[in-house]
């Protein structure tokens, strides 16, 4: 697919136009995981440590959220979603989302290009986790991997391809960034419907972790 053909599909899944209900909902359920997120960061010393051991919980819990309205036009927001990657395998959600950023930040030790594109590499996981409950964190990992191969370049460019988007948004007080939010997250889900689609999901095995880079 094309970046126009995803930011089309995009706009499908919100309901067409800025103001449709199911757009609200999705810039409604941004807002909610980064106030809930502030709130727990503002905390001294225990705030960075927690936001970051429930990122992954959140990043689950928004792709359980999205991908049914993706699937769907019949399919009703329900934000009671956003919370289920604390309640349905919080653990297996956790590391998931700390062992990301670990491994992102070892990566990004090498030169910060490869931090980047392992960021790309594992960004796919808390989908792949929402779509297979089963597998453990490091297999959504793993599948991630496997299936953003030789896509990752397109997932940067479909980034890329809203910063007039951005610029908009940041000129109308910093308030239109909420709406590009979501937007660029119903694109991400068109980028990884279409890469699923693409390349069929395989039984995933557990598999040597080539992820970090040997420390020194």
């Amino acid at each position: 697919m094309t970046l126009s053909e995803h930011r089309a599909r995009a706009r499908q899944y919100l309901g067409g136009h800025i103001f449709s209900g199911r757009w609200m909902y999705v810039l409604l359920a941004g807002l909610i995981i980064g106030a809930i997120s502030t709130a727990i960061s503002a905390f001294p010393g225990v705030g960075a440590i927690a936001t970051l051991l429930l990122s992954g919980a959140f990043a689950v819990g928004l792709a359980l959220f999205l991908l049914p309205l993706a699937r769907s036009a019949d399919a009703q927001p329900e934000l009671g979603k956003l919370f289920n990657g604390f309640t349905e395998g919080f653990v297996e959600n956790m590391l998931l989302g700390l062992m990301t950023a670990i491994f992102t930040f070892l990566w990004s030790l090498l030169f910060i290009i490869p931090g980047i594109v392992k960021g790309f590499a594992y960004s796919m996981a808390p989908y792949i986790r929402a779509d297979h409950p089963e597998y453990t964190w490091k297999q959504c990992l793993d599948e991630s991997i496997r299936i953003t191969r030789g896509h990752k370049m397109r997932l940067f460019l479909l980034q890329l391809s809203f910063i007039g988007w951005i610029i908009v948004g940041a000129l109308a007080f910093g308030i239109g960034i909420l709406w590009v939010d979501a937007y660029m997250s119903a694109a991400t889900v068109s980028y990884y419907e279409s890469i699923r689609d693409e390349l069929p999901s395989e039984k995933v095995e557990e598999s040597p972790t080539e992820e970090a880079p040997a420390a020194e």
